[in-house]
């Protein structure tokens, strides 16, 4: 009799064990099972793997009804088992895709980490809107040639002319493509030369020539580096007013006939330092040759100061 009640007991363990693990099993389905998921957004792309660069099963629209996987998928998926005439078919959606919210979060996110990576490399002036004011001297040369003094009409014949003077302008610099820029400009710039010359009694007198100039000028520049870039362009230049003095001659004013328009093709360089957010300073060279009789060459060294916008 004891041993038929200690048969039963065991039996009885074994079956508190066995439901016991049924309802474990039963517990573990029912958190593992598949829900529906109704897709909201308009359109759902089903991926072959949890990764965006595998292969596009198919694709889900808004009010398709489909099975998702309680199971954590990594990566941000979720894995979903589509129902189709053909058979099921198991892939992976984004987790974002699903989400029209949160994929327009994820797209500004992405953006701001470009404009991120953008920001940490080198950046010059080549692909940004600019404005820049600038001063600065120039040197020039002027080939020799006669002049003849409208008050007592006597004709000197100048040697070459040579002075330093100053310059001061403004501008504006844009993109073009690549690694090209364009940029236009207008500046105020004197001249004061010095030289000598003869007269018909063949006395050497000191000649002292000043003009003001209002000049003109585009151009196209292409950048080495980020930062450097050498460029070239044409320009007008226009006297406005000027004088002439000879020896101890009073000074004579130049006649409108002598206040004439040059045109004039140029090269420059340049480097750009960046000084904080959107300021720039440029130091920039440039050769000029005006298309006069006689010709006249111009070297200029300048400071810009650039806003870029």
């Amino acid at each position: 009799m004891a041993r038929l009640w200690y048969i039963l007991g065991s039996m009885l363990g074994m079956l508190k064990k066995g439901l016991f693990l049924i309802i474990i099993l039963m517990a573990y389905a029912t958190l593992t099972q598949a829900a529906d998921l109704r897709i909201t957004a308009d359109e759902v792309k089903v991926f072959s793997s949890p990764n965006p660069s595998s292969d596009i099963v198919t694709t889900l629209f808004r009010g398709d009804i489909v099975k998702v996987s309680n199971k954590p998928q990594p990566g941000g998926y979720q894995k979903v088992k589509v129902s189709t005439s053909g058979g099921d078919i198991i892939g992976y959606v984004r987790n974002s895709d699903l989400n029209p919210k949160l994929r327009q979060q994820t797209k500004q996110q992405q953006k701001q980490q470009v404009r991120s990576v953008v920001r940490r490399g080198p950046r010059g002036l080549s692909t940004k809107w600019s404005v820049f004011l600038y001063g600065g001297m120039n040197y020039q040369l002027q080939g020799a040639r006669s002049y003849t003094n409208p008050n007592d009409l006597v004709t000197y014949d100048i040697t070459s002319l040579a002075g330093l003077s100053t310059q001061f302008g403004l501008g504006l610099q844009f993109p073009i493509q690549g690694k090209f820029a364009a940029r236009a400009f207008f500046e105020l710039k004197s001249i004061a030369v010095n030289g000598s010359a003869t007269t018909s009694s063949a006395v050497p007198t000191d000649i002292y020539l000043k003009e003001q100039f209002l000049t003109f000028g585009a151009g196209a520049q292409y950048y080495f580096t980020p930062y450097w870039w050498l460029g070239g362009g044409l320009q007008v230049d226009k006297t406005s007013s000027g004088t002439l003095k000879a020896g101890g001659e009073p000074e004579v004013t130049l006649l409108s006939n002598d206040l004439v328009m040059f045109f004039a093709a140029y090269l420059n360089t340049g480097y750009e330092f960046e000084l904080f957010k959107n300021f720039y300073l440029v130091p920039n060279f440039k050769a000029v040759m005006l298309f006069s009789r006689p010709l006249i060459f111009e070297f200029d060294g300048t400071l810009n100061f650039a806003y870029a916008f």
